[in-house]
């Protein structure tokens, strides 16, 4: 009986032994998951992927960013209407400060463009369609 006695407990401290190996070898898995997932995400190309995801899924940046496309594009526009193609050099100056110049002020009102520019197209969609029925 001192035996079974003695036996019983050896068993107990050797499942202890065991289940505390097993959380060991999973708590280790987790901890070399976890520095991997670390160390991918400190990577230089993978910091810089991670910030422009960001920075594209924010509503303002790309609400700003629209609107300063919006702002080159008409300021670029103006200019080659409004000034043309010059060689003397302080026109082409005064060309590129008023392309500038539109360029901001529409890049900081855009609504007024927005709206414009979908009536225009609403206009020509339109009028292709009356086009086409008739």
């Amino acid at each position: 009986m001192n035996g079974e006695i003695n036996k019983n407990p050896q068993e107990a401290l050797k499942e202890s032994i065991f289940v505390l190996q097993q959380k060991q070898n999973e708590q280790l898995f987790l901890l070399k998951e976890q520095l991997h997932l670390t160390y991918e995400s400190l990577k230089p190309i993978n910091i810089i992927k991670n910030t422009w995801k960001e920075a594209i899924s924010s509503p303002e940046i790309k609400d700003g960013f629209l609107n300063n496309i919006i702002g080159l594009t008409t300021g670029i526009i103006s200019k080659k209407v409004l000034w043309g193609k010059s060689a003397n050099p302080l026109q082409r100056i005064l060309g590129t400060l008023f392309e500038f110049g539109v360029a901001k002020f529409t890049a900081k009102h855009p609504e007024a463009i927005k709206s414009t520019a979908e009536k225009i197209y609403n206009k020509i969609f339109k009028a292709k369609e009356e086009v086409v029925e008739e």
